[in-house]
């Protein structure tokens, strides 16, 4: 018995452009209710929605990895990084990313000062993390926003001193080598 292909969008696109628009609404309802992915998505595309509330569940997943409120960290980076990148998915709000990316590395950074040392794999997570953080604000080229930012991300390197790995030194080069001593 031969697999059958999924439909390609162009496929799915004609059907639904045979659609009338409340069957288009009730589809695009059912989506919204799926899952949190497609709620933000949606809710972010028309600019609606506290951007505190969107982002929530995703802290949540994020800190459960790395500092839970009761028992040990799992530190599963697959979960975490998960929630991150859905996120970064489904939200139209640069600003929120950023905010949520510099959180994943301020939680790593606690879990790290609370617990001792982790692994390569764990501080090269964090430190890609930071640099996409760093780079967006480049991108995004709003000087008040990156001022918004920079506390916490000079924050972080801070807070790294003396952690192995090369982290430290890593981070340092990445937020000196972008906002340089005056």
């Amino acid at each position: 018995m031969e697999k059958q292909k999924s439909p390609t969008w162009t496929q799915v696109k004609k059907q639904l452009a045979n659609l009338e628009t409340k069957e288009l609404l009730d589809i695009i309802g059912q989506l919204y209710k799926l899952n949190q992915d497609n709620k933000v998505f949606l809710t972010s595309q028309f600019g609606q929605g506290d951007a505190e509330q969107l982002v929530e569940p995703y802290r949540q997943a994020i800190k459960r990895e790395f500092n839970p409120d009761r028992g040990f960290p799992r530190i599963q980076l697959g979960a975490a990084r998960k929630a991150l990148n859905n996120f970064k998915k489904s939200s139209a709000d640069p600003v929120a990313v950023v905010d949520l990316m510099i959180f994943y590395v301020e939680q790593g950074v606690i879990c790290t000062n609370n617990y001792g040392d982790i692994d390569e794999n764990f501080y090269s997570s964090l430190e890609s993390v930071y640099a996409d953080a760093v780079a967006l604000l480049r991108r995004l080229g709003n000087p008040g926003l990156i001022e918004q930012f920079r506390p916490r991300l000079r924050r972080i390197v801070r807070d790294t001193s003396g952690i192995g790995w090369g982290f430290h030194d890593e981070l340092s080069h990445i937020y000196y080598t972008e906002y340089p001593p005056e």
